[in-house]
């Protein structure tokens, strides 16, 4: 009965908050046994545990689940983890010619090392056709920058929903930025996009340029997330890049940026923003947060609220201000008022 009932549910979720070495063996042993299994989803996030051998038994069970479909694999934080523990897995992962969406978490994992993004790379220009895929990440890049990654992310050609985390990869650069938006630009099936670059590193506006003419070939995209926060060298200007993208994508229905800790972003860079919702007809849904943007004042609220308070089509506004000083009562007041249309959540 057992048998029966796990194959009427299919996604079969583990949480292994104290799991050891012998316990993932032991699922690892019971997950080769289910090999009707379509969806996993196991959390070992925090984990610090979590080493080579244990990823090895989960690798040798995934190997053996050839009707896998999706997988769901949390492993942030396991600080006995090491370059060869996920060469390991992805070559299991190699295997699964039926697998089409897959969530790999890595971040916070302080003994990995840039040579991960040439293991992913190899992986994903292995494996079969994705709909979905999210990596976080937070390794330093390897030499050659985002290239191999690039090359088989490329491969990937039926991607329809893309997140990539590359937050505390501190030494990304405009010019490998480019680069990589060059092989991101071909995902043309592209519906949903979250791609996160927080921390300070060198990337500037000429990097959000790029990233925008690339999103800007990307005409089947409904969905953007960018995660810009911290950014200590990105402007305006980078929002300017930015609205020129929005006011291309006539499918665009769900924007959510995030740009909190700028403080070189002002008035003006809500103004370009709000030029580019104006023009996205189809916009449904935007969550904006400029925390501790603390050049931001009532008039940047002013620019906003003007651009979106006839918009067609927009149903939603989230915006967070929080810790922006130059922002008055009475300017929230008037934001608030001019939007009273929308489904508002104010944060400030």
């Amino acid at each position: 009965m057992r048998r029966i009932f796990f194959r009427k549910v299919k996604p079969y979720n583990i949480i292994s908050d104290d799991l050891v070495e012998k316990g993932l063996k032991a699922l690892s042993e019971g997950l080769q046994r289910l090999s009707w299994l379509q969806s996993i989803s196991i959390d070992m996030c925090g984990f610090e545990y979590n080493s080579d051998e244990g990823v090895k038994y989960l690798s040798e069970a995934f190997q053996r689940l050839s009707s896998l479909q999706s997988l769901d694999l949390d492993l942030s934080g396991a600080q006995c983890l090491s370059d060869e523990g996920v060469k390991i897995l992805c070559e299991s992962l190699k295997r699964l010619s039926s697998l089409r969406s897959l969530y790999l978490s890595l971040a916070r994992c302080e003994n990995l090392s840039g040579e991960v993004l040439n293991h992913l790379g190899e992986l994903l220009s292995r494996l079969g056709p994705l709909k979905s895929l999210s990596l976080l990440l937070s390794q330093n890049l390897p030499d050659g920058g985002l290239q191999s990654f690039g090359k088989g992310l490329l491969k990937q050609s039926s991607l329809e929903s893309l997140r990539l985390d590359f937050d505390y990869c501190g030494d990304m650069t405009d010019v490998e930025l480019t680069d990589f938006c060059k092989d991101l630009q071909k995902l043309i099936s592209l519906q949903s996009i979250s791609l996160s670059l927080s921390d300070d590193d060198e990337i500037t506006d000429e990097g959000v340029k790029s990233l925008s003419e690339c999103l800007q070939r990307l005409t089947s995209l409904q969905s953007i997330h960018l995660n810009l926060a911290c950014r200590k060298n990105i402007t305006d200007e980078g929002l300017k890049y930015l609205s020129e993208a929005f006011k291309t994508l006539i499918s665009l229905r769900s924007i959510h940026l995030n740009f909190c800790c700028r403080r070189k972003i002002t008035d003006e860079g809500l103004k370009y923003l709000s030029e580019g919702f104006k023009t996205a007809n189809s916009l449904e849904s935007i969550i904006l947060n400029c925390d501790s943007c603390v050049e931001i004042t009532d008039q940047g609220l002013k620019y906003l609220s003007e651009g979106l308070k006839n918009h067609a089509s927009l149903k939603a506004l989230e915006f967070n201000c929080s810790c922006c000083k130059k922002i008055t009562i009475n300017g929230k007041k008037e934001f608030r008022d001019a939007l009273k249309s929308l489904v508002l959540k104010f944060n400030y």
